[in-house]
């Protein structure tokens, strides 16, 4: 690894969770045992390889430092639900012992995107929460033998079915050896360790069922059958600016990374936004906007190249036609549909164009 970016990966570390592995309380998910039992059918896993992604490292207050941050992801082939287990084994991670004996539970989280590149922080597009994982201390006892299993449900997967690991050293490639797997359609979340070594093992497994508890795909003694329609997504765009700002007034200003006024922004000016931080917009070269009413952020815009463009209401149903060429913001894509405001969205048709 080069010299410029050593610094901002141990930044990052010590961001993300601290020196040493933070405590989190996380909630017992097994569910408890009663007289009704729930198959969960043994389904072979796809084997997932590992991949990186590499970007500029944006610090608290703006500055930049081009490629200097590092993220693993994992990639499916559908983007369906299921299980994701990485197992992590200790390659050179210097805290690893820490995290054998250590009575807490690191924290562990699945994004949509690769976490820390680009100055995307804590505050990012979250695929899972501590509800939806499971963390097992194999062969805790054997310093030698000892790895970590982390088994992820994925309940509403992205439209590019890539998820990028949050996890003490997951932005360092030297840290750890991966193996991982996905089982679709499975949740082995609600198992005991004991259950889902056996699931990993090959063998169905029978759990208790009480109204509910057991969350996930796993609520019917029926095999679950998987999803084959394929869906359209929304396209990845090959530009390093992640939206746009409106100003809407004349009262807002831009700022140099010392907090010092640069210059003051016209009203209707349109402003390429890098990151999105707590409390503002990274605009590039260390420069940036602090968030307020007098600002409208959005992440590109739509319009069709075919045909009439068809808004949704947040219920589902149709609301209007729009002609095509004629564009529309787009705020969000959040479940895989170009929200245009007030809960309205278009979904991703081959019919529509989407720009940054």
């Amino acid at each position: 690894m080069r010299a410029k970016k050593a610094l901002p990966i141990l930044l990052t570390s010590a961001m993300l969770f601290g020196s040493a592995p933070s405590s989190v309380p996380i909630p017992n998910l097994v569910s408890k045992v009663e007289a009704a039992t729930v198959s969960v059918p043994y389904v072979k896993p796809e084997i997932i390889q590992e991949q990186w992604a590499v970007g500029d490292y944006v610090d608290s207050i703006g500055n930049v430092v081009k490629d200097a941050a590092e993220n693993v992801g994992f990639k499916t082939s559908k983007s369906e639900p299921g299980t994701l287990v990485i197992e992590l084994r200790k390659k050179e991670y210097c805290c690893w012992e820490s995290i054998r004996t250590s009575t807490g539970t690191p924290r562990a989280l699945l994004y949509a995107e690769p976490y820390r590149l680009d100055g995307r922080d804590g505050y990012a597009t979250k695929v899972t929460d501590t509800l939806h994982l499971a963390m097992d201390y194999m062969n805790r006892d054997s310093k030698e033998d000892f790895y970590l299993r982390l088994s992820f449900y994925v309940e509403n997967p992205d439209s590019d079915h890539t998820y990028w690991l949050a996890f003490l050293g997951s932005n360092a490639r030297n840290s750890y050896y991966y193996k991982a797997y996905f089982y679709p359609n499975v949740n082995l979340v609600p198992l005991t360790s004991t259950e889902r070594d056996q699931y990993i093992k090959g063998q169905s497994i029978n759990i208790g069922s009480n109204s509910g508890n057991n969350t996930g795909s796993n609520t019917s003694n029926k095999p679950t059958t998987p999803n084959t329609e394929r869906k359209p997504t929304i396209p990845k765009l090959n530009v390093k600016y992640i939206g746009r700002l409106v100003i809407k007034s004349n009262n807002v200003f831009m700022y140099n990374s010392k907090g010092k006024v640069h210059r003051k922004l016209r009203k209707n000016e349109d402003v390429r936004v890098y990151a999105v931080q707590k409390d503002r917009y990274l605009v590039g070269d260390g420069y940036y906007v602090k968030k307020s009413d007098s600002v409208s952020y959005y992440v590109g815009t739509i319009y069709s190249k075919k045909g009439d463009m068809i808004i949704y209401t947040p219920k589902g149903k149709p609301y209007k036609k729009i002609k095509g060429k004629q564009k529309l913001k787009v705020y969000s894509t959040k479940n895989n549909v170009y929200q245009v405001g007030g809960g309205y969205y278009v979904r991703p048709e081959s019919n529509i164009v989407f720009q940054r």
